[in-house]
């Protein structure tokens, strides 16, 4: 077996390495947690997940930096949350250096991610917020918040009153999906 060939099947096994879901093992979580197919995620020690949380499949979870999911967060599917970035002001080299920025991610109790949303470095998305499917969020979002778009912004604001009283029920979609007392049914918008 020649030199090339060698090298090429070295690079197709790291290729495939990392091609794979990240263990399930390799995470610490909670309770009723449910995670999708696809999942991957760098540093899958520093997550932290509290209970009832639903990850869809193929997210990407760089969380190097520090990544905090809390009680009751439903994560769509191709979600990408980035916890560290590279320098590139006042770097020793273009486009950017050896140096890695790393700033937390937290996401905060009951809130809804949708689908294909990007999550950069050090953002904090606040209680019972709503991320539009596709949207790219640089920016703390507040609470009750629903936001959307690139850059995210806001929409409009959650019936807080309403919210508060659901949570005081402790009707969590996760939480009664697994205790099957989840009606699902359909509305003509």
């Amino acid at each position: 077996m020649n030199i090339l060939t060698k090298k090429l099947k070295v690079f197709v096994k790291k290729i495939n390495s990392w091609a794979n879901d990240t263990p399930l093992h390799s995470f610490n979580l909670g309770e009723n947690v449910v995670i999708a197919q696809g999942i991957k995620a760098t540093f899958p020690q520093k997550i932290i997940f509290g209970d009832h949380i639903y990850i869809g499949p193929n997210a990407f979870l760089s969380s190097q930096g520090g990544l905090s999911i809390s009680s009751g967060v439903v994560i769509g599917p191709g979600v990408n949350i980035y916890t560290a970035n590279h320098r590139y002001e006042g770097a020793s080299a273009i486009p950017y250096d050896g140096a890695t920025i790393l700033k937390p991610v937290q996401i905060m109790e009951n809130v809804w991610i949708g689908g294909g949303v990007t999550i950069v470095p050090g953002v904090t998305i606040g209680e019972g917020a709503i991320i539009g499917a596709g949207a790219v969020v640089t920016r703390d979002v507040p609470a009750m918040a629903v936001v959307g778009g690139n850059p995210a912004k806001i929409i409009k604001m959650r019936n807080e009153a309403e919210y508060h009283h659901l949570k005081q029920q402790q009707l969590i979609y996760m939480r009664l999906k697994r205790d099957k007392q989840i009606k699902y049914f359909y509305i003509d918008g």
